[in-house]
């Protein structure tokens, strides 16, 4: 090999080293302004976070594997929290989850344990549902049985799971129902899961995006507080 073809290797492995570089110097740019997206949202709740060393760090390794937790605390008196989670939204057997951003606010007087969706499952419902099994596997545990409000009209239209049946039939009275019909139609990106109303979506780009998520999770979780 002579000497031109040495320089031309030598400038060719360089120019990928280079290039290399700066997709790590990019990369961690983005990752700090995220981090600081979230960060300022955080300071002005008063939640606190997993973005400085010893935040939230404990808490996560505590959570199942594929979910992270980003903020936590309360809004205006009702527990709040915000989490990556990884959810498949196709079959239960595709091997490639995507992450989506969970915004859960709790909605006092809502069982433990209660999930509900609109029938027939979309990409949002279907990905609840697959996370479920996954983490019920991972705990040795079962997926909630199905459920029943005891009107006919809701539960061909909402799937219903709850650890406690008779404590959901008992939440989901008729202005719970409607209530919950009414949010559930005209927000897709919403559940009920658990204690909480749920916002799950793509990340927020900006404060003021998360903030108008906050809003409409705390106009829903008050109508159904209102039930």
């Amino acid at each position: 090999m002579d000497d031109d073809v040495i320089l031309i290797v030598l400038a060719a492995a360089g120019a990928v080293l280079a290039g290399i570089a700066w997709l790590v110097v990019l990369s961690r740019r983005h990752r700090q302004r995220v981090e600081q997206t979230w960060r300022d949202f955080a300071g002005r709740h008063g939640l606190a976070h997993a973005f400085d060393r010893g935040g939230l760090e404990a808490v996560e390794r505590q959570g199942r594997r594929g979910d992270r937790l980003l903020l936590r605390g309360a809004l205006r008196g009702r527990a709040f929290t915000v989490k990556e989670v990884s959810v498949n939204d196709g079959d239960s057997d595709s091997s490639s989850p995507s992450v989506r951003t969970r915004f859960s606010l709790a909605v006092a007087g809502m069982p433990a344990g209660l999930l509900v969706h609109p029938r027939p499952p979309g990409r949002l419902a279907r990905g609840l549902i697959n996370g479920a099994l996954s983490l019920a596997t991972r705990l040795g545990a079962d997926l909630p049985p199905e459920a029943q409000s005891g009107d006919p009209a809701f539960d061909d239209t909402h799937m219903i799971r709850a650890h406690d049946p008779p404590a959901a039939r008992a939440w989901l009275t008729d202005p719970a129902r409607r209530a919950t019909m009414t949010a559930l139609a005209a927000e897709e990106d919403l559940h009920i899961l658990d204690r909480d109303l749920c916002w799950q979506g793509d990340r927020p780009k900006t404060v003021e995006a998360m903030e108008e998520v906050v809003a409409r999770l705390e106009v829903w979780a008050g109508r159904l507080e209102r039930k």
